[in-house]
């Protein structure tokens, strides 16, 4: 199966127009938000559906958080 997105480049950082905010902003500043675009090709059968992950390595996150179901995210956390 291959991924592929004509929104940015393989192994490159996803521009700014797809994240909330801008790390070229001001604090605080959003970005446009929007969504990539997302195509795949080369699919195995019987494929229903997809699941897809990102993880943001600029966002400090507790790594016992992610993709666990019914966590409750604690109010010292940052984001």
């Amino acid at each position: 199966m291959k991924l592929h997105s004509d929104s940015f480049a393989h192994r490159q950082p996803i521009p700014s127009a797809f994240a909330m905010g801008r790390k070229d902003g001001a604090a605080g500043t959003f970005s446009d938000n929007r969504n990539p675009h997302l195509a795949w090709s080369d699919v195995p059968d019987p494929t229903l559906s997809f699941a897809l992950r990102c993880i943001d390595l600029d966002v400090p996150t507790v790594a016992e958080m992610v993709s666990t179901a019914g966590v409750e995210i604690p109010v010292d956390q940052v984001r």
